[in-house]
Order: structure tokens, then C-alpha cells, then sequence
């Protein structure tokens, strides 16, 4: 049986935005589409979700899309760490810059 293709809705359509989405969906073995019209995306059959704040009137599975995705600079990101532990938590903050890579990591 073929993966059905996940039908996803966005504002814009650019490379860092492919980039995550190839290493969280493509690089899994899940296969995706992008729409950026609203009336088409209404339209498509099958497994969808939307990444954006469009007001649509139906009630799709939706995420706020992360503002660092559209930018076009780079620039410094401030990133939360949050791993559980049984008695609590521990928090670490992380200085990243874009594109962001292990070797540019480090605390502040």
C-alpha cells in the first residue's frame, strides 16, 4: 500500500522552510505537498494540516508557523532547551546562529 501524500498549507513557500520540512517528513519516508492558495488547499482529498495563522473556517489541525522559517537574514536566535527529569525540570538556554549547526552552539 502507497504513504498517502500529506497535504500541507502555507504562507510562503521558501528553502527554509523545504529544509525543515525535508528533515522532519522526506528524510522519514513521508511524502508531502505544499499549497499556498487556501481555496485549493480547501479542496484536496486526503491527510492535511495547516502551518499558518489563515483564518480558515474549518477546523484543521493547525500550527502557528515559526516567524525564524520566513526571515531573510541571518541573525542570532534564542533557543529553550527543556529535557525532564523525575524531579523536575532542568532548563538550558543556547546562543544559535543561522544556519543553525552543532558547531556554532553555545551557552550563554
Amino acid at each position: 500500500m502507497e504513504t498517502p501524500v500529506i497535504h500541507i498549507f502555507v504562507d510562503e513557500v521558501n528553502q527554509r522552510l523545504m529544509y525543515a520540512l525535508n528533515l522532519m517528513l522526506n528524510d522519514r519516508g513521508v511524502k508531502y505537498q505544499l499549497e499556498n492558495d487556501p481555496v485549493r488547499f480547501k479542496s484536496v482529498e486526503g491527510p492535511k494540516f495547516v502551518y499558518s495563522d489563515y483564518p480558515f473556517n474549518e477546523p484543521y489541525l493547525t500550527f502557528s508557523p515559526a516567524e525564524i522559517l520566513f526571515e531573510n537574514t541571518i541573525s542570532s536566535v534564542f533557543v529553550v532547551l527543556t529535557r525532564r527529569l523525575p524531579l523536575g525540570s532542568v532548563r538550558r538556554a543556547y546562543q544559535l546562529s543561522l544556519p543553525a549547526r552543532l558547531s556554532s552552539l553555545s551557552f550563554l
